[in-house]
């Protein structure tokens, strides 16, 4: 698996204020749309809104890890995204999100997906990649950041936690 090619970039962005996790999911779709991605606006935006009322995907730190399989894509990509100010997120801290990194995948690539989501969240555990990531001096460079440090873990080494930007 290859996070670095997954991990997205030229999609990533500083939002501008938001009131409501909707209106963030509503962003990362027309990105997604934008980029020839998703053909369906709505379904990325449901997918998101549905797994957030299971339970909140707001994992602590000022990080939020919204994931969602959707029929429209038809690979694996995340985007990341920078809050400013920070939105409230339920998370499991009570902490507002600053960091989002949205996970979407192909119902086909279940099993690779949840593989995506386990080795994101370990990397963004640490503290020294949300640091770099929250002070990357842009969303692409904070995304290089958080999928440099996920592939070094993925291939079973020690993270070096270096600015890669």
């Amino acid at each position: 698996m290859d996070l670095v090619a997954i991990v997205a970039p030229e999609l990533a962005f500083d939002a501008p204020p938001l009131a409501s996790q909707e209106q963030l999911f509503a962003l990362i779709a027309d990105r997604l749309l934008g980029a020839g991605i998703a053909a369906d606006r709505d379904e990325v935006v449901e997918g998101f809104r549905k797994r957030e009322e299971l339970c909140s995907t707001g994992v602590g730190h000022g990080v939020a890890l919204p994931h969602s399989a959707i029929n429209s894509i038809d690979r694996i990509l995340v985007v990341v995204v920078r809050l400013n100010p920070a939105l409230d997120w339920h998370a499991r801290d009570n902490e507002p999100v600053s960091l989002v990194v949205a996970l979407i995948s192909p119902p086909s690539l279940y099993s690779v997906y949840l593989q995506v989501l386990a080795t994101l969240a370990r990397a963004l555990h640490l503290e020294r990649v949300r640091q770099l990531a929250f002070n990357a001096t842009s969303a692409a460079d904070a995304a290089r950041v958080i999928s440099f440090t996920a592939q070094q873990q993925l291939e079973g080494g020690e993270p070096i936690i270096e600015p890669v930007c």
